[in-house]
């Protein structure tokens, strides 16, 4: 529901974030999340304390009219993080509001430890996760084959770029400790698949 009306996944988000969970510290100050490539494959939760992203993703800003607040012809475009959480072993989207936009339906979104009412909490898309299986499609529904490739003479990461990603899946792996017992039994997985409305 979040994911459905993006216009495109982005590899870092551009509208500042005082809470970045994951920063970049490269940008001063460290109000971005650090950058993501579209690559395949199995995203662990992390221990206690480790925040991972997963997705960033862009989608146009809508007032509290609900109509699409444009920028001559071109919507202004709201940012969003989904990422995972150690500690709590859940899901979570971080809302970015694009600050150029007056009367924004959309509010920039906090930890659930320093959420106000002017920042509420991030909001939990997920319980109990153990790990995110990831796989980027055409929309046609051809894999994309991304490839790690680098720059030969500054050694620079060139690729995956996410802007190519028109489907993308998401795997919801769940484990859960049943009341009387001291280890996880309960397992299950959730397939997500959803094209972008680029």
């Amino acid at each position: 529901e979040t994911i459905n009306p993006a216009s495109g996944l982005i590899m870092q988000n551009s509208i500042a974030d005082p809470n970045p969970g994951k920063p970049d510290t490269s940008i001063l100050p460290a109000n971005y999340w650090a950058p993501i490539h579209a690559i395949p494959g199995s995203i662990s939760i992390g221990a206690k304390g480790i925040i991972t992203p997963l997705i960033y993703f862009r989608r146009p800003s809508v007032t509290k009219a609900g109509t699409v607040a444009l920028n001559g012809s071109q919507p202004y475009e709201d940012e969003f993080v989904l990422y995972l959480n150690g500690t709590t072993k859940q899901l979570l989207s971080r809302s970015l509001a694009n600050p150029f936009v007056a009367n924004n339906k959309l509010q920039t979104s906090c930890p659930a430890a320093s959420a106000t009412s002017s920042c509420p909490a991030d909001k939990i898309v997920a319980n109990d996760l153990s790990s995110v299986n990831m796989r980027y499609f055409s929309k046609t529904g051809n894999t994309i084959d991304y490839t790690s490739s680098y720059d030969t003479t500054t050694n620079s990461y060139t690729g995956p770029d996410f802007p190519a990603v028109e489907v993308v899946e998401l795997t919801l792996n769940l484990t859960k400790k049943p009341a009387f017992q001291t280890s996880n039994a309960t397992f299950n997985n959730t397939v997500i698949r959803i094209a972008i409305r680029s």
